[in-house]
């Protein structure tokens, strides 16, 4: 559990000290943010060509000792391009700077000088920290593109240096020689109202898998360099793979993210939790793949940079964010909601950090003590290993999401809406990449979900072998291998779902091993999605559509409506306790529990066997 703010917050970070949350994440940036400001109040390190001035790194972290002599630092190295940079020199010799990285990292990131010059700071300031600082810096992050998440805003724009490796990565595949990147129309084109044709719409689909490898790879290129100077000393991360979230994947750059989480140079993984998801009532959740982050055997940070009602709208005079929907009303529902947001983290087993982005974010002191009983909590118990309690995986599938038409509403439905309706069944479920079906027990799981699984393949269909039998139901929306071995045949669909492509409605299918569920509709409600889950036998935990998370230890309860809530778990526990309200026994030897929720409320309960 840390604590990070863009800005010094040095009196925050001694009441949190004072809370027990002693690791400090702090950013170290050479550029402008979204708003146009600087992300810090320090000055550039970089300050021209191989020159750099670390006295205001020495500042930023004596000014968070002087705050908490006993903080543990996550420092976040922002590799993005100084402003002086992209204009330096521009037509001199021919040499290609026009493209800033914060906004176009696509157009610079195969840009040799770039690389260079932006390892070369990287290794300065490596040797400077690591010299200096190794004793209070805890673990490292790699940041760049926009809002430093490694996100292209180029929208596959070309540059010389961008041409170039295209044309090298086609010979490399084995592809004739494109000599230019596909024109826009070619890039934006879909065949099949919305699915690109594996045949008519080839350069595109070539070209957008070309831009997300070049994402990650540019991203294992500067972690390389890091690991060279700190040898593992610490750990390594990144914002990386929100496969759940993003508006345009193909080319925001995110969509190589298994290669980036198998990679031995990174080690951990952060993402803010789901901005779609987070008035009051709803679930919360991930925008990345945990289940494939944490079979690759990686940690998972959340951030929780969720608008509290007191959080500072205007970081300056004129510039700010938007009231709606994203800041609670008032202090009631931000307990609730960071309360919810804690809770899911805590039962999830991913670490945290609460982020003051521009202040004020903390600020009532009553949500502070709310956030030192969770502290409290934490220390309690985080290092306690639980069973996993989740009957229900979800597998995305990165693959078929080249061919998805990102404009089109189906887009959104088919990756990030089904959170609203997997939220509220009254069940946990736990997200996956298809190819981590080789490396998964499947025993535990008795509902599977594939929202986009539209592109089959030999390999696909011996994972889903080893998916479709024990009795299971399998959910399937839209166009199940609907592209099938480099052909698109909507016929392809009854074959693997028992219906055909158009039908409309929820159709059961018993076969042979396994039972099949087809949706046309690329959603479903949560009362739909609860019934379904039901008849396959999934436990479920509370029937309100109230957000509810659980292991075998801890439970979480989340609601936005008063009254009682009645909850049922798989078997009878000796004690059930809330831990954020006075450790309250709330049952003995049950295997039910009905409390009243005065809403907006969030309970997180300890399960004693």
């Amino acid at each position: 559990m840390a604590y990070r703010s863009f800005w010094p917050e040095l009196e925050m970070t001694k009441k949190f000290g004072n809370m027990g949350i002693n690791t400090v994440g702090f950013i170290s940036s050479n550029c402008m943010n979204s708003l146009g400001e600087p992300y810090c109040d320090y000055s550039s390190i970089w300050i021209g060509p191989g020159t750099y001035d670390f006295s205001q790194l020495d500042s930023q972290i004596n000014d968070i000792k002087s705050a908490n002599p006993n903080a543990k630092m996550i420092c976040i190295i922002d590799l993005n391009s100084p402003q002086w940079w992209v204009r330096y020199n521009m037509y001199k010799d021919g040499v290609e700077r026009s493209a800033d990285s914060l906004t176009e990292l696509g157009r610079v990131a195969s840009n040799p000088l770039w690389r260079k010059e932006t390892g070369d700071y990287l290794k300065a300031f490596l040797e400077h920290s690591e010299t200096n600082y190794s004793d209070c810096i805890c673990a490292y992050m790699l940041s760049c593109g926009t809002t430093s998440e490694w996100f292209d805003l180029s929208l596959g724009a070309e540059s010389p240096s961008r041409v170039a490796a295209y044309r090298n990565w086609c010979v490399k595949q084995g592809k004739n020689d494109p000599i230019n990147i596909p024109p826009q129309s070619t890039r934006d084109n879909i065949t099949h109202s919305f699915l690109r044709d594996p045949e008519k719409d080839k350069p595109a689909i070539d070209y957008w898998r070309f831009c997300n490898s070049q994402i990650a790879e540019t991203a294992l290129y500067y972690a390389g360099i890091t690991q060279k100077r700190i040898k593992h000393r610490i750990p390594l991360g990144i914002f990386f793979g929100y496969i759940m979230e993003l508006p345009n994947l193909p080319s925001d750059g995110h969509l190589d993210y298994e290669k980036v989480y198998s990679s031995s140079d990174l080690d951990f993984f952060l993402a803010p939790g789901p901005y779609g998801t987070r008035e009051m009532g709803a679930y919360g959740g991930y925008m990345v793949p945990t289940g494939t982050i944490n079979l690759k055997g990686k940690m998972f940070l959340q951030e929780i940079d969720h608008r509290t009602y007191t959080a500072n709208r205007f970081p300056t005079e004129y510039k700010g964010f938007k009231c709606y929907p994203y800041f609670w009303k008032n202090r009631k529902e931000s307990i609730a909601g960071l309360r919810r947001e804690f809770a899911f983290t805590f039962v999830e087993g991913s670490a945290l950090w609460w982020f003051d982005m521009w202040s004020g974010w903390y600020e009532d002191e009553a949500i502070r003590k709310e956030i030192a009983k969770m502290s409290d909590v934490w220390s309690k118990f985080s290092d306690e290993q639980c069973e996993s309690a989740t009957e229900i995986a979800v597998f995305l599938d990165p693959e078929s999401v080249y061919y998805m038409d990102s404009s089109n509403k189906m887009y959104d439905d088919s990756l990030s809406k089904i959170r609203f309706s997997l939220g509220k069944l009254g069940a946990p479920y736990k997200v996956f990449s298809v190819n981590d079906i080789k490396d998964i027990d499947l025993d535990k799981f008795k509902f599977l979900i594939f929202p986009n699984l539209y592109v089959v393949n030999d390999s696909k269909r011996k994972l889903l072998k080893k998916a479709c039998t024990n009795n299971r139901t399998i959910l399937w929306l839209y166009g199940p291998g609907i592209i099938s071995d480099g052909k698109y045949d909507e016929a392809n669909v009854e074959e693997l779902a028992g219906v055909s492509f158009g039908t409309e409605g929820i159709i059961k299918t018993k076969m042979e091993k396994w039972n099949s569920v087809y949706s046309l509709a690329p959603s479903l409600s949560h009362l739909e999605m609860r019934t379904i889950a039901m008849e396959a036998g999934v436990h479920i935990y509370g029937e309100e559509g109230d957000p509810v998370f659980a292991n075998e230890r801890f439970l979480a309860y989340h609601s936005s409506v008063s009254g009682d809530k009645h909850i049922k778990f798989p078997r009878k526990y000796s004690k059930i306790i809330d831990l954020l309200n006075n450790g309250e026994i709330v049952g003995e030897n049950t295997d039910s529990i009905s409390v009243y929720f005065n809403a907006p409320e969030t309970s997180l309960y300890e399960l004693i066997p």
